[in-house]
Protein backbone atom coordinates (compact mmCIF):
# COMPACT_ATOMS: atom_id res chain seq x y z
CA UNK A 1 0.00 0.00 0.00
CA UNK A 2 2.83 2.28 0.92
CA UNK A 3 4.43 1.75 -2.29
CA UNK A 4 1.55 2.51 -4.16
CA UNK A 5 1.39 5.58 -2.10
CA UNK A 6 4.76 6.40 -3.08
CA UNK A 7 4.67 5.71 -6.80
CA UNK A 8 1.23 7.75 -6.72
CA UNK A 9 3.13 10.56 -5.34
CA UNK A 10 5.65 10.88 -7.78
CA UNK A 11 3.41 10.09 -10.79
CA UNK A 12 1.94 13.34 -9.56
CA UNK A 13 5.23 15.00 -8.92
CA UNK A 14 6.11 14.36 -12.50
CA UNK A 15 3.02 15.58 -13.86
CA UNK A 16 3.74 18.89 -12.56
CA UNK A 17 7.29 19.51 -13.59
CA UNK A 18 5.75 19.01 -16.97
CA UNK A 19 2.89 21.35 -17.04
CA UNK A 20 5.02 23.55 -15.02
CA UNK A 21 7.82 23.24 -17.95
CA UNK A 22 4.94 23.70 -20.21
CA UNK A 23 3.66 27.25 -18.72
CA UNK A 24 2.62 30.42 -21.17
CA UNK A 25 2.97 33.07 -18.85
CA UNK A 26 5.36 35.24 -20.15
CA UNK A 27 4.02 38.13 -17.90
CA UNK A 28 8.00 38.79 -15.91
CA UNK A 29 10.01 39.33 -19.81
CA UNK A 30 6.90 41.50 -20.97
CA UNK A 31 7.26 43.93 -18.12
CA UNK A 32 11.25 43.75 -18.22
CA UNK A 33 10.96 44.45 -21.98
CA UNK A 34 7.83 46.81 -21.68
CA UNK A 35 9.54 48.99 -18.95
CA UNK A 36 13.35 49.09 -20.98
CA UNK A 37 11.47 50.02 -24.18
CA UNK A 38 10.15 53.02 -22.36
CA UNK A 39 13.24 53.59 -20.59
CA UNK A 40 15.12 53.91 -23.89
CA UNK A 41 12.16 55.95 -24.89
CA UNK A 42 12.99 58.03 -21.75
CA UNK A 43 16.63 58.41 -22.24
CA UNK A 44 16.61 59.65 -26.23
CA UNK A 45 13.36 62.10 -25.72
CA UNK A 46 15.15 63.71 -22.53
CA UNK A 47 18.49 64.87 -24.09
CA UNK A 48 16.28 66.55 -27.15
CA UNK A 49 14.19 68.00 -24.88
CA UNK A 50 16.93 69.25 -22.58
CA UNK A 51 18.68 70.82 -25.36
CA UNK A 52 15.74 72.72 -26.93
CA UNK A 53 15.07 74.43 -23.54
CA UNK A 54 19.15 75.14 -22.06
CA UNK A 55 20.83 74.80 -25.69
CA UNK A 56 24.64 73.49 -25.47
CA UNK A 57 24.88 74.30 -21.47
CA UNK A 58 28.00 72.88 -19.66
CA UNK A 59 26.11 70.99 -17.19
CA UNK A 60 24.45 68.86 -20.19
CA UNK A 61 26.81 66.04 -20.47
CA UNK A 62 26.42 65.43 -16.38
CA UNK A 63 22.87 65.62 -16.30
CA UNK A 64 22.61 63.38 -19.24
CA UNK A 65 24.87 61.11 -17.57
CA UNK A 66 23.19 61.17 -13.72
CA UNK A 67 19.84 60.35 -15.98
CA UNK A 68 21.29 57.32 -17.97
CA UNK A 69 22.57 56.26 -13.99
CA UNK A 70 19.29 56.66 -12.28
CA UNK A 71 17.95 54.72 -15.25
CA UNK A 72 20.41 51.83 -15.13
CA UNK A 73 19.87 51.61 -11.71
CA UNK A 74 16.23 51.46 -12.27
CA UNK A 75 16.07 48.81 -14.47
CA UNK A 76 18.71 46.36 -12.28
CA UNK A 77 16.09 46.95 -9.56
CA UNK A 78 13.34 45.62 -11.53
CA UNK A 79 15.22 42.90 -13.43
CA UNK A 80 16.37 41.32 -9.76
CA UNK A 81 12.82 41.98 -8.14
CA UNK A 82 10.90 39.96 -11.84
CA UNK A 83 13.90 37.76 -11.72
CA UNK A 84 13.47 36.83 -8.09
CA UNK A 85 9.61 35.77 -9.20
CA UNK A 86 9.89 34.05 -12.00
CA UNK A 87 12.44 32.26 -10.55
CA UNK A 88 9.84 30.68 -7.69
CA UNK A 89 7.38 29.65 -10.34
CA UNK A 90 9.08 29.77 -14.04
CA UNK A 91 10.81 26.77 -16.18
CA UNK A 92 14.42 26.72 -16.57
CA UNK A 93 14.05 27.23 -20.41
CA UNK A 94 12.38 30.42 -19.93
CA UNK A 95 14.06 31.35 -16.75
CA UNK A 96 17.77 31.55 -18.49
CA UNK A 97 16.79 33.32 -22.01
CA UNK A 98 15.20 35.86 -19.25
CA UNK A 99 18.71 35.65 -17.79
CA UNK A 100 20.90 35.47 -20.61
CA UNK A 101 19.41 39.00 -21.80
CA UNK A 102 18.55 40.43 -18.45
CA UNK A 103 22.80 40.31 -17.16
CA UNK A 104 23.94 41.76 -20.47
CA UNK A 105 21.63 44.07 -20.87
CA UNK A 106 20.95 45.56 -17.03
CA UNK A 107 25.42 45.02 -17.06
CA UNK A 108 26.25 47.21 -19.53
CA UNK A 109 24.70 50.35 -18.70
CA UNK A 110 27.40 50.05 -15.88
CA UNK A 111 30.40 48.28 -17.37
CA UNK A 112 29.75 51.82 -20.28
CA UNK A 113 30.17 54.06 -17.01
CA UNK A 114 33.26 52.41 -15.86
CA UNK A 115 34.90 52.11 -19.37
CA UNK A 116 34.56 56.12 -19.47
CA UNK A 117 35.73 56.13 -16.25
CA UNK A 118 39.01 54.36 -16.99
CA UNK A 119 39.06 56.37 -19.98
CA UNK A 120 39.28 60.40 -18.41
CA UNK A 121 41.39 58.45 -15.51
CA UNK A 122 44.31 57.11 -17.75
CA UNK A 123 44.52 58.83 -21.06
CA UNK A 124 42.07 62.09 -20.84
CA UNK A 125 43.72 63.81 -23.70
CA UNK A 126 42.59 60.92 -26.00
CA UNK A 127 38.83 60.92 -24.67
CA UNK A 128 37.51 63.18 -27.10
CA UNK A 129 38.78 60.72 -29.59
CA UNK A 130 37.90 57.50 -27.36
CA UNK A 131 34.65 58.47 -25.97
CA UNK A 132 32.44 58.18 -29.58
CA UNK A 133 34.39 54.89 -30.69
CA UNK A 134 33.21 53.89 -26.76
CA UNK A 135 29.85 54.90 -28.35
CA UNK A 136 29.97 53.05 -31.21
CA UNK A 137 30.32 49.66 -29.38
CA UNK A 138 28.10 50.62 -26.68
CA UNK A 139 24.86 50.89 -30.08
CA UNK A 140 26.52 47.45 -31.57
CA UNK A 141 26.04 45.59 -28.26
CA UNK A 142 22.90 46.97 -28.23
CA UNK A 143 21.95 46.25 -31.44
CA UNK A 144 23.28 42.60 -30.71
CA UNK A 145 21.24 42.25 -27.61
CA UNK A 146 17.81 43.47 -29.53
CA UNK A 147 18.37 40.75 -32.16
CA UNK A 148 19.43 38.20 -29.27
CA UNK A 149 15.99 39.18 -27.17
CA UNK A 150 14.07 38.91 -31.10
CA UNK A 151 15.18 34.87 -31.48
CA UNK A 152 14.22 34.29 -27.69
CA UNK A 153 10.97 35.52 -28.54
CA UNK A 154 10.51 34.02 -31.49
CA UNK A 155 11.37 30.57 -30.24
CA UNK A 156 9.49 31.14 -27.06
CA UNK A 157 6.14 32.13 -28.68
CA UNK A 158 6.76 29.63 -31.72
CA UNK A 159 7.22 32.37 -34.31
CA UNK A 160 9.85 31.97 -36.81
CA UNK A 161 8.84 35.47 -38.27
CA UNK A 162 10.99 37.12 -35.48
CA UNK A 163 14.24 35.12 -35.73
CA UNK A 164 14.04 36.17 -39.33
CA UNK A 165 13.53 39.66 -38.42
CA UNK A 166 16.21 40.20 -35.86
CA UNK A 167 18.69 39.24 -38.87
CA UNK A 168 17.15 42.10 -40.87
CA UNK A 169 17.65 43.85 -38.00
CA UNK A 170 21.54 42.90 -37.97
CA UNK A 171 21.86 43.05 -41.51
CA UNK A 172 20.53 46.30 -42.19
CA UNK A 173 22.23 48.52 -39.22
CA UNK A 174 25.66 46.97 -40.03
CA UNK A 175 25.32 47.79 -44.06
CA UNK A 176 24.32 51.23 -42.75
CA UNK A 177 27.13 51.82 -40.23
CA UNK A 178 29.62 50.45 -42.61
CA UNK A 179 28.05 52.88 -45.08
CA UNK A 180 28.49 55.60 -43.11
CA UNK A 181 31.44 54.98 -41.04
CA UNK A 182 33.73 57.99 -40.09
CA UNK A 183 31.62 60.11 -41.26
CA UNK A 184 31.96 62.99 -39.12
CA UNK A 185 29.03 63.34 -37.21
CA UNK A 186 30.06 62.87 -33.49
CA UNK A 187 31.25 59.80 -34.54
CA UNK A 188 28.22 57.73 -34.97
CA UNK A 189 26.92 58.28 -38.62
CA UNK A 190 24.15 60.29 -39.77
CA UNK A 191 20.74 60.63 -38.81
CA UNK A 192 19.91 57.15 -40.67
CA UNK A 193 21.25 54.75 -39.17
CA UNK A 194 20.70 56.99 -35.15
CA UNK A 195 16.95 56.72 -36.32
CA UNK A 196 17.49 53.06 -36.90
CA UNK A 197 19.32 52.55 -34.18
CA UNK A 198 16.57 54.19 -31.42
CA UNK A 199 13.47 52.80 -33.04
CA UNK A 200 15.28 49.38 -32.64
CA UNK A 201 15.46 49.64 -29.18
CA UNK A 202 12.62 52.02 -28.19
CA UNK A 203 10.01 50.01 -30.76
CA UNK A 204 11.52 46.83 -31.01
CA UNK A 205 11.39 46.26 -27.17
CA UNK A 206 8.28 47.37 -26.72
CA UNK A 207 6.51 45.55 -29.47
CA UNK A 208 8.21 42.28 -28.36
CA UNK A 209 6.63 42.93 -24.88
CA UNK A 210 2.99 43.46 -27.04
CA UNK A 211 3.17 40.18 -28.68
CA UNK A 212 4.03 38.13 -25.16
CA UNK A 213 1.52 39.75 -23.70
CA UNK A 214 -0.64 38.72 -26.47
CA UNK A 215 0.49 34.85 -26.22
CA UNK A 216 0.40 34.70 -22.37
CA UNK A 217 -3.17 35.41 -23.37
CA UNK A 218 -3.42 33.06 -25.94
CA UNK A 219 -1.72 30.47 -24.74
CA UNK A 220 0.13 29.42 -27.53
Amino acid sequence: MNLEKEKAYDDLTTITETLEQTRKDYSGLYEILWRYGVIQIALCVFPIVLRKVWGDHSSFGFIALALGILAAVYMLIIYFKIYNKENITSNKYYLSCLGMWGVIAVALPFVEIAVRGVILAVSPERALDLLPRLQEFDMLINILLVCFCFIICGFIVNRKGLVILSIIILFVFITLDMLYYNSGVSGRGPAALIIFYYICITVGYIGLSYILRRSSKDGY
